[in-house]
């Protein structure tokens, strides 16, 4: 009798803890379930769920929809207009292949929407990187080479000067034309991408071309 009993509540013991050790692992899975279900997962719920609740959802979704549009039509900074393009052009957006769906919504270019997509999640301006645009490490490449003495020579007059960031450097004149000096520096130096534009050329020396028949 004695040992009945023992082996009962040893049972009784082991059933009780096997019912613990479950409840809690039901509630770990009803904290993590909501957050985690996708969107996909959501709407399927949903969908089963009574009209009321239904039409209420379909509202919420139509009324932030209206106040997205709104805020959409009301922006004319590009900062803006990019920052609110990032919310609705998201991995998410592309994953359920809603991309065409938010563009006719909104009426973001699908080039933009693109292009945020590879940007950082954060709702930060990314300012657009130009080709044309050069490092301070080439600016610096750039006035070595047409300052040296056989692309340019120092003018003579006093009143031939140009301040640049507060410091006064006497003028030079290109020695050829600032096509053929393009393709000079190109080819020595192929690594740097650089436009053939006088401003991108001459913006960092206090080269001048030179008057005549110089032609771009």
């Amino acid at each position: 009798m004695y040992l009945e009993l023992t082996d009962a509540k040893f049972k009784l013991k082991k059933a009780l803890a096997s019912v613990e050790k479950y409840r809690k692992r039901c509630l770990r899975l009803s904290k993590t379930k909501h957050p985690t279900d996708s969107p996909q997962t959501k709407a399927r719920h949903q969908s089963q769920t009574s009209q009321r609740q239904i039409r209420k959802v379909l509202l919420f979704h139509n009324v932030i929809m209206a106040e997205l549009k709104k805020s959409s039509n009301s922006l004319t900074n590009p900062k803006e207009k990019q920052i609110l393009s990032k919310v609705i052009s998201g991995k998410i957006i592309k994953k359920y292949r809603l991309g065409k769906y938010a563009h006719q919504e909104f009426g973001f270019s699908q080039k933009m929407m693109r292009a945020n997509r590879k940007r950082p999640n954060s709702l930060d301006y990314h300012r657009k990187q130009q080709s044309n645009v050069i490092t301070n490490t080439d600016d610096l490449t750039v006035a070595q080479f047409l300052e040296r003495d056989d692309n340019s020579r120092a003018t003579t007059g006093k009143r031939d000067t140009k301040t640049k960031k507060q410091l006064k450097m006497q003028k030079r004149l290109l020695s050829d034309s600032l096509k053929n000096l393009h393709l000079k520096f190109k080819a020595e130096n192929p690594n740097i991408k650089i436009s053939y534009s006088e401003k991108t050329l001459l913006g960092c020396t206090s080269i001048s071309q030179r008057q005549g028949n110089m032609s771009l």
